[in-house]
């Protein structure tokens, strides 16, 4: 049976190569699933959510100096503001959205955090009544990739309020807490360790390769028989073979899969997130999953302390500071605050330049990604949950337009973000989160 005439057999070409290869008659055959799996565009999309604690200084205690973490003016023109300015770089490929709401839960820092990506309320010991959107893009996307997803943080997953990713009603997502415990998620599965999983990749490189030798061979036989509209459209085909041909050919003589020496043993704050993010960009390169979510340690009451700034190690915390207490004046407060919350755009940086740097032949990984970075709340000293700033990065395929600031007066429904988000990496739903909200559609 030909493969061009057998929808069955294309949909197994779309798992396989990683992209449709299909003529356009067939298209209706292809199932979500495999849509998610490769947009249009030819090139998987990412789904990854960064999540830090606390809040941010969208307003100092400081009058006579202005917020150091908004942008200054709106829309396409907005100019970065001191703290996000390590995202210079990346100006055209953000979104920075303001004011939208997240408030279906009570009004602290350990909610905030369970329902980052579920965007309902939480249950009597503050864990998030349904699944996270990230396990919702996981179980789309899992047969397409080794693992369904990355759940990562700098803690393991402990007391209530530590867990951003849950896979149903109080079933938090156990997180990889270490770059060794990374490592071995993206390398060495199974017995084999990273070998094993480097020749398993090769394997499914050469798998690839030969499904595309005989859908070549097999739409040279059908040339024969086509007039001559359906030779062009053939000729459209043959071209998105021979570029999924360049991709496969990219990836076989890549150096970006091979695995580096295995992280062992402790290390300190800056190092080990460092590794995590670089991991990150790894596991995305290899293709081991298409979905990951990282969180710095837990808000609220485990009080971090950055030392590894200059700050001083004994100190108020950074939750007791973001309450604008600890005994320290408003300028000193406005200064540490800040200096927590630069270094933490920094590291988010280092993460989407390692995206950025990746050439997928119609755009970067990053181009290829969408990414949320964002808070448990709004403003940390007030607790506000009505008005969240979040930071978008990455155009999700084409699917999100970027280069703008939009400070909503309206406060639209988080759920809507998530919406946005899922229907990026191709999730087709229309409402998400509090089953109480009736606002539908994305939000970007």
């Amino acid at each position: 049976m030909s493969v061009l005439g057998s929808p069955s057999r294309r949909m197994l070409l779309r798992g396989a190569a990683g992209a449709l290869v299909g003529l356009p008659m067939f298209e209706p055959a292809v199932n979500r699933q495999a849509r998610a799996a490769t947009p249009g565009n030819g090139a998987p999309i990412r789904f990854v959510a960064y999540f830090v604690g606390n809040g941010f200084q969208v307003a100092n205690l400081n009058p006579d100096e202005p917020a150091r973490f908004l942008p200054r003016t709106e829309g396409t023109g907005f100019q970065l503001s001191e703290t996000l300015m390590p995202l210079a770089p990346f100006k055209n490929k953000l979104l920075v959205l303001s004011g939208v709401s997240n408030d279906k839960h009570a009004w602290v820092h350990e909610h905030g955090a369970a329902c980052f990506l579920s965007c309902t309320s939480a249950d009597d010991v503050g864990g998030s009544k349904t699944i996270s959107a990230d396990q919702v893009a996981a179980q789309q996307l899992k047969a397409v990739t080794r693992r369904d997803s990355l759940v990562l943080g700098m803690a393991p997953v402990g007391k209530v309020g530590t867990a951003i990713s849950y896979a149903g009603p109080g079933r938090p997502v156990p997180k990889l807490s270490t770059p060794g415990e990374v490592f071995d998620a993206i390398f060495a599965d199974g017995a084999g360790g990273a070998a094993a999983g480097a020749a398993d990749r090769a394997r499914r490189l050469a798998d690839r390769r030969s499904l595309l030798d005989y859908v070549l061979g097999d739409a040279q036989r059908l040339s024969r028989r086509l007039g001559r509209a359906d030779q062009e459209k053939l000729d459209q085909y043959l071209g998105s073979v021979r570029e999924i041909e360049r991709r496969i050919a990219a990836q076989t003589t890549a150096s970006s899969c091979t695995p580096p020496e295995r992280p062992t043993g402790d290390a300190d704050i800056p190092t080990k997130h460092a590794l995590m993010l670089d991991l990150v960009a790894l596991a995305f390169q290899c293709d081991v999953t298409r979905v990951v979510t990282f969180a710095f340690y837990a808000p609220g009451g485990t009080g971090q302390r950055y030392d590894f700034l200059g700050l001083p190690g004994d100190g108020p915390g950074h939750h007791t500071m973001s309450h604008a207490e600890g005994g320290l004046t408003p300028a000193e407060l406005d200064r540490r605050l800040y200096k927590i919350e630069r270094w933490h755009i920094e590291q988010f940086a280092r993460l989407l330049g390692k995206l950025d740097a990746v050439d997928e032949g119609n755009g970067t990984m990053l181009d290829n990604s969408i990414i949320h970075y964002g808070s448990d709340c709004g403003n940390g000293r007030l607790h506000t949950y009505g008005d969240h700033t979040y930071v978008m990065a990455g155009r999700g395929g084409g699917a999100i337009k970027t280069g703008s600031y939009v400070r909503y007066v309206k406060r639209p429904y988080k759920g809507r973000l998530m919406v946005s988000m899922l229907n990026a990496v191709g999730v087709m739903v229309d409402r998400f989160g509090d089953p109480a909200d009736q606002t539908i559609g994305p939000l970007i």
